[in-house]
């Protein structure tokens, strides 16, 4: 069967822009060109209150490594606030690489004396140029030997301070540079785009608007630092003007306080600057990497019943030539209740036990060492356009994506018992599951902490929403895995274990992430496997935003080699194997592009492993549950 391309990656800039809040993001900084002393505190900045210190870290008792926490602080105000909060929980998510440290968030107003010198590290989000800093915290800052990240605005209400520190004395805020284009064919309105770290060039994403506006979408302000009167501070990375090429700090060190010139959580892409913040973790934290090898892995994206076998065997066959293993994304369900699929006659449904051909095809392969990462049980919804066609693996499965909600029946019954009938097809053809990959990424924050606790490992760029997890059972000691052997009993013990889960979301700090390296829990609480370089994407569709080419993915993946414990982690359609679906492959003497894509990240030194060997051997801890400031601190 040969399908239009669906695909199943995160637009990262999507998320945000969907739900009106990257349009936010322009407010951080006024559109003014010109020099600005740098103020001192606001005269009616009042000084806090005594209130009660943050807690000592909580039991259990320390990881070996263990030191202290890390701490978040963002602006709250009634223009920003949900903003702000959701890049406080990305920099959460990327601390899930780290889980030896206990997670604190909340808004600046909680903010107490003496907080600094708590943790191990804090980080200030100043995203609202209007917010009025704590008179403690911009003493205690002055005063603390602890690091402290301070991202975007508000540094101004330091002082002299500031300048004392990073040797600094003025300032100016840049945008977009109409008058000045890029050259042709880019032609777009100039601006500091590209961040220069560890000779490569990661660049903010930037493009233009599809509604006929002519106005480039991303974020463009920068914080130019100007007047250096001191070599206090290192810089440990620089911005370039598009235009200009002018070079100026993008991060800055002077001992434990980093200062970036901008917030760089919104709008990223696959070879964004928000790769080098994440990079930048171990340096906040002082950290040394967790591994030196360059994990790499493939999957072959949306095998299910209907599989065209001719071209799945052919990229088993290239896997096979250069000993890759191949991963597949698995579904045992065909469902397409509108009748889109022809040859099933009307049927509307096709399970994996009763579909031979595929099924023996996939024993096969597994025999060859296949790896098997479920996928879904339909990879569709209900019998409804969800949005596209109804059929699987176009749609999405635990996702209303026309209303852009959990769907209407989302419990844990609904979750739980989906999988028990997905799990009766795997079963069938000795399948275990042991890792997951949620159809297109998305599905309620409820779903998200149910998978988290079945599964030991997701692969994932996923879509997070806010939330607050309670009843989660801890000490549970009987198995609640999908195992054949011990169906019944797991089945039970599912029950049991998410009888008093409760997972209440905030819809409305919804945002997608992507990560260079694995987490050890996310804010679902999730072990997290990364996907970074997103698929081959040969031409636009309903669902595809923007081509992506096997080129395009190798220089992505080897101006990545300078970060830290990454992945090259991408997926691919088995159907794009086939010359007609894709013009790269229609030169019959040249190397089919997946062929090229496993030979080019082997060429830049990325070991291939198999997940399934991988996870056996990864025992550290999951990152605690956060503690949150104004629930603490009401």
């Amino acid at each position: 069967m040969i399908r239009s391309l669906r695909h199943s990656r995160l637009n990262t800039k999507s998320i945000f822009k969907g739900f009106a809040v990257a349009v936010l993001f322009f407010s951080l900084f006024s559109c003014e060109k010109n020099s600005q002393q740098a103020p001192q505190p606001a005269a009616d900045a009042k000084p806090s209150s005594p209130q009660p210190a943050l807690p000592a870290t909580p039991s259990p008792a320390p990881h070996p490594n263990e030191a202290g926490c890390v701490q978040v602080f963002y602006d709250k105000s009634e223009e920003h606030g949900d903003l702000a909060r959701s890049y406080a929980l990305m920099i959460l998510n990327l601390m899930g690489h780290f889980p030896q440290y206990q997670q604190i968030i909340g808004p600046m107003d909680r903010y107490r004396k003496g907080d600094l010198n708590k943790c191990k590290a804090t980080f200030y989000i100043g995203l609202a140029k209007e917010a009025v800093l704590p008179a403690d915290f911009l003493a205690d800052y002055a005063a603390t030997s602890k690091t402290v990240v301070w991202m975007g605005s508000n540094f101004w209400q330091l002082g002299p301070e500031f300048e004392k520190t990073f040797g600094y004395k003025n300032y100016e805020i840049t945008g977009l540079d109409t008058a000045n284009k890029t050259p042709e064919p880019d032609n777009k309105p100039s601006f500091f785009r590209d961040v220069l770290y560890k000779g490569e060039v990661f660049s903010k994403y930037n493009v233009w608007l599809k509604d006929g506006s002519g106005a480039l979408d991303g974020s463009f302000e920068m914080i130019k630092l100007t007047e250096k009167t001191s070599s206090k501070a290192a810089v440990v990375a620089e911005v370039r003007h598009s235009f200009s090429k002018e070079v100026i700090p993008w991060a800055l060190q002077s001992g434990r306080k980093f200062y970036i010139a901008e917030i760089p959580l919104s709008y990223f892409h696959e070879a964004d600057r928000y790769f080098v913040f994440a990079d930048l973790m171990f340096d906040f934290l002082e950290e040394k990497p967790r591994h030196n090898a360059k994990n790499a892995f493939i999957r072959l994206e949306d095998i299910g019943p209907m599989e065209d076998l001719k071209y799945l065997q052919e990229a088993m066959d290239i896997f096979s030539r250069h000993q890759v293993v191949p991963h597949f994304n698995l579904y045992p369900i065909f469902m397409d209740p509108l009748n889109t699929e022809p040859s099933l006659n009307g049927k509307g449904i096709l399970r994996m036990e009763d579909a031979t051909a595929f099924s023996t095809a996939i024993q096969n392969h597994i025999k060859n060492g296949a790896v098997i990462i479920w996928h879904g049980v339909t990879h569709q919804y209900s019998n409804v356009r969800n949005p596209w066609t109804g059929a699987s693996g176009d749609d999405y499965e635990f996702w209303d994506a026309t209303a852009n909600a959990p769907v209407a029946e989302d419990s844990i019954d609904f979750v739980l018992n989906k999988m028990e009938d997905g799990f009766k097809s795997l079963k069938s053809q000795n399948i275990e599951p042991k890792l997951w990959v949620i159809p297109h990424y998305e599905a309620s924050a409820l779903d998200n902490v149910i998978f988290g606790q079945l599964f030991s490992w997701m692969v994932s760029r996923g879509v997070y929403i806010d939330n607050k997890i309670s009843g989660l059972k801890t000490g549970f000691n009987k198995p609640i895995g999908f195992s054949k052997a011990q169906a019944e009993e797991t089945t039970k013990n599912r029950k049991d274990f998410f009888s008093g889960l409760t997972v209440k979301a905030n819809p409305k700090i919804r945002f997608g992430q992507i990560f260079p390296y694995e987490l050890y829990g996310d804010i679902y609480r999730q072990h997290v496997i990364p996907e970074d370089l997103g698929n081959v994407e040969p031409e636009l569709t309903d669902q595809v935003e923007f081509t992506r080419t096997v080129d395009t993915m190798l220089n992505d993946a080897k101006r990545n080699l300078v970060l830290r414990d990454v992945w090259a982690s991408a997926f691919y359609h088995s159907f794009l194997l086939d010359p007609k679906m894709n013009a790269a492959n229609r030169d019959p003497s040249k190397p089919k592009d997946l062929e090229r894509l496993i030979t080019g990240l082997k060429a830049l030194g990325y070991n291939f492993i198999n997940l399934e060997t991988w996870i056996k051997d990864k025992n550290e801890p999951l990152t605690r549950p956060r503690i949150e400031l104004e629930e603490l601190r009401p």
